[in-house]
This record gives structure tokens, C-alpha cells and sequence, in this order.
């Protein structure tokens, strides 16, 4: 029997100038948009942040999940 993660996400509401694109190959887009219409997620910015998330948690040890955020914190505030 397969196992169903449930995830709850914030809706997140995007202005013209915070959304940007990422190149990825063509079977990749096509398994994003699959998990998509499984109702995995509402868009793929969902789903990549969900799959961001749990790949920090599972495979990240402290000290780099502590960079990790240094690193995120200030690329974030590069953008403003």
C-alpha cells in the first residue's frame, strides 16, 4: 500500500515582479506537472517548495541546514 504524505502550504499570492523561471529539462517539467494534476500540489511552485522542504529536512545535518539559511537569508535580501 502506498504511502500518501499530506501537506499543508500557505497559498501563496504572487506579485508580477517576485515570480522569475527555472530551466529544467522537458521529462522533468513533465513529472512536475503529473504530480500537479495528481493533486499533490496547487502549482509548481508549491510542489518545488514542498519537495525544497523535505529534502532540507531529511538530508541536511544542523551545521548545514544553519548555513543553509545564512546562504537563503542573504540571497533574499539581495532580491528586495
Amino acid at each position: 500500500m502506498k504511502r500518501k504524505s499530506i501537506h499543508l502550504v500557505e497559498t501563496k499570492v504572487y506579485q508580477a515582479t517576485n515570480i522569475t523561471s527555472i530551466r529544467v529539462a522537458k521529462c522533468t517539467r513533465n513529472k512536475l506537472n503529473a504530480l500537479i494534476q495528481l493533486g499533490e500540489a496547487v502549482n509548481v511552485d508549491t510542489l518545488i517548495d514542498i519537495l525544497l522542504e523535505e529534502y532540507i529536512e531529511a538530508n541536511l545535518v544542523k551545521d548545514e541546514k544553519k548555513t543553509f539559511n545564512l546562504i537563503f537569508d542573504i540571497i533574499q535580501k539581495r532580491d528586495r
